[in-house]
Formats: structure tokens, C-alpha cells, sequence
């Protein structure tokens, strides 16, 4: 409908045309080409001149329009008005326009009708006025948002699709800045103290001086990004960062002549989420764009993609797809659905394999305008869009930092730190493996970063989880984390140093589990024994004595036996899968050297383990 307004009204301006300027000329021509910016600025110039002309005027507000400067458009259109009596249906639906973008949701509602009084366009303007509704009873009851202009990072420029690491302290960006050699380029930022450093250009090799580059998706570690390249119709590419340096982009196997945009990772990494736009042959627009997914199988592979159903995807556009760290909850932007008008942000929330209705965030965070890319942080504090709020920016879009009113912490825990070398201090690439305990599955893998050792994990709750960190030459390092279901946000900060693999090195099998007060091994411990199995198996010449602790409840005799038969229980193990019994050796302490004192549940936990060390 909007194209079709601006044709009509171009056709109807230039009958009042009969001489033109330069800068009406180039205003023309950049109206034309859609470029809103350029048009309006060549048009105030003209307006400076003229400022009684209609077209003018009316191009002007159009322009303005497009650019959300909703008051600067009802400033023109109302001009229009006063020159010109006899209203036509473009000017009305313009007018109206006008007047929802800057909330004046009942006055908008009446042009809407005014402008389609045979119904011709009923499919549009029933949305419009729809929309207008919503809007009332939005700005009715308010949301406690606070959404600040990060005045640090924006420009005069567009900035765009802001990504983050789960824990906040990272957030790449795309701008159209005027000292790159490209229009878009990809940006860094780091939160220090509350605060956002200067950006700083990412570079080679994602940053390229021949297409647009645009960050569209980030892994919650920050090791992995989603680049757009405006090649193919709009194609997704995948890069990882290997100590400080990125990868060279390669191409996401769901690409295809259609335009992929945005996209966004599971905190598993098994599951993507984007969007397309469906062009023809000549690269226009024939359909809405939609939410897709995928998902990754055993071998790896992604799988076709799958378009998201009818409670996510609606009859039309969506955008900017972004799953939480606690991986069921799901954030898009919508054009439908319950929208202000323009872009809404909405929620959705994880049923079985389907997915809720999605709720609109609401006003202030949503607008008559368009808010896209929002992101938030895993224990939902803060949150970041890209917006255009009249008044508020710096230029075009900018970033929104989004205060998020105190509400119930969601339930994950956000495992960070660094690993190292123990002997050198140096940090370690390792590889980090999440398994569920309980079905013996592996649930994602990871590396910590190669030059700072950094890792970051998000893990959803109501699971007995198995970490397992491992690095060539030294002895593997394990953690174990259950989270009952509700357990609310649990920040786990740990830097872990990793023995080398040499005589005397003991590490600690947490994932290691008996049944009370028996040695028979449970089998949520199979993934962590056949860790040590494959330790074993790679270095043939290594032998390991097996520790059994236990606490202090109980005969210290008694538990010393229980200890000694729990050791022999993992030696069992291993001999059954094909170690050899002389390379293993089985010694019960009993409660003789416990870690710390007994005087609590949590204590006593840790004092019931089973250790190993190289002999």
C-alpha cells in the first residue's frame, strides 16, 4: 500500500510541477530510488525556498514518514491541508499516517476510515485501524521500562542489529559510518562499568570493502557470529573466533536465492532460527518474510529448514528472531500479530514442541515506529534494541538500552571463568562438554577462547548436568551442576587450571555416582567413566591409582570399606570396557581426608568423591 501511495502522489504532485530546481530534481531522484534520507534533506532545501508548495510539502512528509520523524510529517501533511481543500484519499491515508506514528491513536483511526470510504483497501486500513486500538490500550497501561540512547556507540549514521554475549559484556553492531569504504560494517563494543567503550571496526576478514557486512547473530559465548552478505539475494555466513582473530566467513548450507537475514542460536547450538524473504527472479519482494529453523543432527549436519507456525509466523512480516540463554524462551519482532504499528517486539514461550501465543512487550518498549533486534541479558536485567525514537537519537537508528522492570530471574545457570596451563599460567583453548547426565547424552560442545582462555556456557534448568573440559597433554577436568527445576538464575564464576599430564596429577570425577550408602555405580556416571576410558586408551603407558572418599556420617570403619568398594567399582568399569588391571590400582579413604568440614549438606557433598592420580 505504501508504494502505491507514493506512485499515486507522485503522479498527482507533478501536475502543480512545470519548473524545477536543482535540489528538487535530486530530491526527486532520490525519492524515488527510496532514499529517504537524501530526499528529505534536498527537499528542505526547496521548502527553505518555497514553503507553501504542496508537493514539496507533501514529499516532505512522506519522506519523514519513512524516517519515523512522525511530527515533522503531520507538520507538512497539516500544511497540505491548509493549502489545498479538496482532500484526496492518498493525502488522507497519509494524514492518518501521521497521526498514529505520533500516537494520536483515535484521530488516526478516523482518517483511516476517511481514506477508504468504498472499502477498496479494507484488508490495509482495517489492520491500521486495528493497530490504532491496540495502541490505545497500550499507552493506557504502560510498562516500567526505562530505554536509554547508548549515546557511546551511535552515530549520526544508522546503527543496527545490536548481538551480545550472554553475560552483557560484549555487543557487536553494524553501521553505515562515513569513514568506512563500505556502507555497513561490523563494530565492537564492551560494557566497562556500566558504561559502553568506543566501537571499534572488526576488520578483516568479515569486514569487507565489496558488499554489506552485517553481524546478525551471535552465539552466547561470542565465539561464534553470523555475518550478512548482501551477495545471492541476501546470503547468512558463519565465522569463529580463533584466539583474536575471526575466521573467514563461510556460507550457511540454508542459504538459498531467496534473502536470509537475521538469525539466532540455541544455548545448545543445536538449533537456528532465521528469517526469509522470498524475491523473484529480479530480486523483488513476493512474499512476507518468515521465521525459519533448523536443526543440527548427530553427524553435525544441519537439516532442511522448516518454516515456524502460525504462532510465530503471521500473515506478515517477522524479523529478528533471538532465543534467550534459558532455551525456551523466544523473542522476534512482528509487523503482526497485536502490533502498535510497524516492527513490535514479542514473546513467546516454549510448550512441549510448540511454541505460546506471543505476547506484545508493550509500550514504551513498542512503539507506532519500528523496534527490531532486541536482545536481552541471560538473567534479564537489561536488554538492547535498534529503534528511532523522535527527539532521542543521534541520527537514523540508533541503540536503545532497555532497563527491564524487576520480575522473576529466569532459571539458568551462566557458567564463566578461564582456563589454564597449571604449571605456565597460559591460557588454554579447551573443549567443553555439556552432558545430561540422567540420559547420557551429550548436550552441546564448546573451546574456550585460544588467547584469553575465557569460556561461557548458559545451562536451562531442571537438569544434572556433567561438565567436562579436555585438552590434549593434560588431565581432564570435570564439574558437576544440578538444577532443579525453579531454581532462578545461578551465576557460576569458576577459573579451572588444568593439570599436566605427568606423575602425581590428580583431578577430581565429580560426575561420578553411587546409590546411598552402596558401590553400585549409577548410570548417570557412564559419560564421565568413559572420559576416563578414553584418557586411558590415548596414552597406553599411563597407570592411575582410584580414590574412594566418602563423609563423616556413619562408622568410620564401615565407610572406609564403602570407600575402598566404590574405588574397585570404577576400576571394575574400566576393565570391562578393556584397560588393563595392571595399569590400575583402588584405595578407600573413607572420611580420613575430606576437602572441607562436614558440617552441612553442601560439604558433606563435596566429601563424597572419587579422584584419580597418575602414578
Amino acid at each position: 500500500m505504501i508504494k502505491k501511495v507514493l506512485f499515486l502522489v507522485s503522479i498527482f504532485l507533478h501536475i502543480f510541477c512545470f519548473s524545477q530546481s536543482k535540489e528538487e530534481k535530486e530530491g526527486d531522484k532520490a525519492f524515488d530510488l527510496q532514499d529517504f534520507e537524501s530526499a528529505k534533506n534536498w527537499y528542505k532545501q526547496v521548502f527553505a525556498k518555497t514553503p507553501e508548495s504542496i508537493k514539496i510539502n507533501s514529499r516532505l512528509s512522506l519522506s519523514y514518514l519513512e524516517l519515523f520523524q512522525g511530527n515533522n510529517a503531520l507538520k507538512h501533511i497539516n500544511m497540505v491541508f491548509q493549502k489545498d481543500s479538496i482532500h484526496t484519499k492518498e493525502m488522507l491515508y497519509t494524514k492518518a499516517r501521521c497521526l498514529q506514528l505520533t500516537h494520536q491513536f483515535d484521530s488516526a483511526a478516523i482518517y483511516y476510515k476517511k481514506s477508504d470510504p468504498l472499502n477498496a483497501n479494507k484488508r490495509d486500513v482495517s489492520k491500521k485501524i486495528k493497530e490504532c486500538s491496540f495502541g490505545i490500550l497500550e499507552m493506557a497501561s504502560p510498562k516500567n521500562f526505562k530505554i536509554r540512547n547508548i549515546n557511546q556507540v551511535n552515530s549520526k549514521a544508522h546503527e543496527i542489529a545490536p548481538k551480545i554475549t550472554a553475560d552483557f559484556r560484549k555487543m557487536y553492531f553494524t553501521s553505515q559510518r562515513s569513514n568506512t569504504a563500505t556502507p555497513e560494517n561490523i563494530y565492537l563494543s564492551e560494557s566497562n562499568g556500566g558504561a559502553w567503550t568506543p566501537p571499534i571496526n572488526i576488520g578483516e576478514p568479515i569486514n569487507t570493502e565489496t558488499v554489506n557486512d552485517a553481524c546478525v547473530g551471535l552465539s552466547p559465548d561470542g565465539q561464534t557470529m553470523y555475518v550478512y552478505k548482501g551477495v545471492n539475494g541476501g546470503d547468512i555466513y558463519e565465522s569463529e573466533l580463533k584466539g583474536k582473530k575471526w575466521s573467514v566467513p563461510k556460507p550457511m548450507p540454508f542459504n538459498t536465492i531467496h534473502r536470509e537475514t537475521s538469525i539466532c542460536i540455541s544455548p545448545d547450538a543445536r538449533t537456528l532460527y532465521f528469517t526469509r524473504q522470498l524475491l523473484d527472479e529480479k530480486g523483488a519482494k513476493i512474499g512476507n518474510s518468515d521465521i525459519f529453523y533448523c536443526r543440527k543432527n548427530i553427524n553435525g549436519e544441519w537439516s532442511k529448514s522448516v518454516k515456524m507456525g502460525s504462532n510465530i509466523n503471521s500473515e506478515y512480516d517477522e524479523e529478528s528472531p533471538y532465543m534467550h540463554p534459558d532455551g525456551k524462551t523466544f523473542y522476534f519482532s512482528s509487523k503482526g500479530h497485536s502490533s502498535m504499528g510497524g516492527y513490535d517486539v514479542f514473546k513467546s514461550e516454549a510448550i512441549g514442541l510448540d511454541w505460546s501465543m506471543p505476547v506484545n512487550l508493550g509500550y514504551p518498549l513498542n512503539t507506532a515506529a519500528d523496534e527490531r533486534n532486541f536482545v536481552i541479558s541471560a538473567n534479564n536485567d537489561y536488554a538492547l534494541y535498534a529503534a528511532q525514537h523522535e527527539n532521542q537519537g543521534m541520527g537514523g537508528l540508533d541503540i536503545y538500552i532497555i532497563t527491564i522492570p524487576p520480575t522473576k530471574k529466569p532459571d539458568l545457570a551462566l557458567l564463566s571463568g578461564k582456563i589454564t596451563d597449571e604449571l605456565s599460567g597460559e591460557p588454554i583453548e579447551a573443549k567443553i562438554t555439556i552432558t545430561d547426565n540422567d540420559l547420557n547424552e551429550i548436550v552441546a560442545e564448546f573451546h574456550s577462547n585460544a588467547s584469553t582462555g575465557e569460556y561461557l556456557v548458559s545451562l536451562p534448568s531442571g537438569k544434572n548436568y556433567g561438565i567436562n573440559i579436555e585438552k590434549t597433554l593434560h588431565v581432564f577436568y570435570s564439574e558437576n551442576i544440578y538444577l532443579k527445576a525453579n531454581s532462578g538464575f545461578v551465576p557460576h564464576q569458576k577459573n579451572i587450571q588444568m593439570p599436566n599430564l605427568s606423575k602425581g596429577s590428580k583431578m577430581i570425577l565429580r560426575n561420578i555416582f553411587f546409590a546411598n550408602a552402596s558401590a553400585q555405580l549409577s548410570a548417570s556416571s557412564n559419560a564421565e567413566l568413559d572420559k576416563l576410558y578414553k584418557l586411558m586408551m590415548d596414552n597406553p603407558l599411563m597407570r592411575i591409582q582410584i580414590l574412594g572418599h566418602t563423609d563423616n556420617i556413619g562408622e568410620q570403619n564401615a565407610n572406609q570399606v564403602l570407600s575402598q568398594k566404590r574405588a574397585e567399582s570404577v576400576a571394575k568399569y574400566l576393565i570391562t570396557k578393556g584397560i588393563n588391571p595392571n595399569r590400575l590400582q583402588s584405595r578407600g579413604f573413607g572420611s580420613s581426608k575430606p576437602l572441607t568440614n562436614n558440617t552441612n549438606e553442601e560439604d558433606k557433598a563435596k566429601n563424597r568423591r572419587t579422584e584419580f592420580i597418575i602414578l
